[in-house]
């Protein structure tokens, strides 16, 4: 197998990931309602509903202040429309601290420029 065959190829592959991971259920921190949830979290989380139909609710992930408790975890997204104190979401794990939202995007850019600079390498 070549090496410009496989740089293609893998390259394919990390965009058919970043794709196809759009399409699939949305992940969520949960916990809460407690003063524990506003640290004690990465623990903890679900899987919100996936549904292809068009009209289907959609889900949000939430991260929502009661008073001195924070409640996290995963709604329909018309929920923090009514709501005081409640920032609503629809990436994985967005409802945790900033920190964990930059890693992620971190990790997936130094991914990005990995394979890049492999392709330029091998060709």
């Amino acid at each position: 197998m070549s090496r410009c065959f496989t740089s293609y190829f893998l390259l394919t592959v990390l965009l058919l990931s970043i794709c196809l991971r759009e399409s699939t259920a949305l992940r969520c921190f949960v916990c809460g309602p407690d003063e524990n949830c506003d640290r004690n979290f990465e623990d903890q989380t679900v899987n919100c509903g996936f549904s292809p139909v068009p009209n289907a609710l959609r889900y949000e992930c939430v991260k929502y202040h009661i008073g001195n408790s924070v409640a996290r975890g995963c709604f329909v997204e018309t929920f923090c429309q009514q709501q005081p104190y409640c920032y609503a979401c629809g990436t994985d794990y967005c409802n945790g601290t900033d920190s964990i939202r930059i890693v992620s995007k971190f990790s997936l850019f130094i991914s990005i420029i990995a394979i890049l600079v492999s392709y330029k390498t091998i060709n």
